[in-house]
């Protein structure tokens, strides 16, 4: 839900302000960076299918705990670009 920042963690624990590696489920490659998080982290992309398209996206910061952790559509992601 765009602005949902409720965060879940199923078989794991997430720590509280630690940058976490966001791998690709399919690859196991790093996520791309869209940008620097203005919390010292990055804003990163996965993709929702094959287009790579940022409207197609969920983009979300790797430090657990981030306000900009929720999923982005492009008008936010475009907004938070310094």
């Amino acid at each position: 839900m765009i602005g949902d920042k409720s965060k879940l963690s199923v078989d794991s624990r997430l720590d509280q302000d630690i940058i976490y590696e966001f791998l690709c489920p399919e690859c196991n490659t790093n996520l791309p960076v869209a940008s620097p998080c203005s919390c010292g982290g990055n804003l990163m992309t996965l993709y929702l299918d094959k287009s790579l398209k940022l409207s197609n996206s969920v983009t979300v910061c790797n430090r657990f705990g981030c306000p900009n952790s929720e999923v982005k559509g492009i008008e936010n992601l475009r907004s938070m670009q310094l």
